[in-house]
């Protein structure tokens, strides 16, 4: 889940509690309105008839009351349930690590490319889930060696191509799903050159 439907979440939980208490507080106003009217209408030799409908009006007041209370409650009780939910989901979703190590396939093109220049060549990460080692195996048989690092789902990794040739590609991108990472590389000599590339975790047979 992201911040943002976090944030709607938790707009949407404020508004529906700030309704649950104006349609609680309708009927208790309702109820004292009757009451404040007989109090400026009444006269003198009706003062037993008024006290006699102001004890029915408090007490359907007092009814009111004690059911008023109970929404609110049950108003809170909802707010909490959701917000619990996000915020356990959310510390859920913080706190799981994708994990990058072992093999995967590497593929990348140049942004002038149509296709995959190359495509499913074996890229195997060594160490743990922030940071370690990866050997890039190319088809041809050339192996490229580097390190890497993960912050969350952000994934960055430099290949440098040496000694095939003088210059590396650095890579930055983000896990889509944990089997998937996607993202654009630059070439440190030409700026000009990019593209993008993506880690398909390899599936055992």
């Amino acid at each position: 889940m992201s911040k943002k439907q976090q944030k709607l979440i938790a707009l949407l939980v404020t508004v529906t509690f700030v309704w649950l208490l104006q349609v609680s507080v309708m009927p208790l106003n309702a109820a004292n309105a009757p009451a404040r009217e007989k109090v400026g209408s009444a006269s003198t030799e009706q003062a037993p008839s008024f006290l006699e409908q102001e004890g029915d009006s408090t007490k359907a007041t007092k009814v009111k009351s004690k059911r008023f209370p109970w929404l609110i409650v049950a108003g809170a009780v909802v707010v909490a349930a959701v917000l619990v939910l996000v915020v356990f989901k959310t510390k859920k979703t913080e706190e799981t690590e994708y994990d990058i190590t072992g093999e995967w396939k590497y593929s990348y093109k140049y942004n002038t490319d149509a296709n995959w220049r190359l495509s499913a060549q074996t890229f195997v990460c060594t160490g743990d889930k922030k940071q370690g080692t990866f050997e890039y195996i190319r088809s041809d048989g050339n192996v490229f060696k580097g390190s890497y690092t993960v912050e969350k789902e952000n994934v960055s990794f430099t290949i440098n191509y040496s000694p095939l040739t003088t210059y590396s590609c650095v890579h930055t991108g983000t896990f889509e799903i944990k089997d998937k990472i996607t993202g654009t590389f630059v070439r440190t000599d030409n700026s000009e050159l990019s593209g993008t590339w993506e880690l398909v975790r390899a599936t055992t047979n």
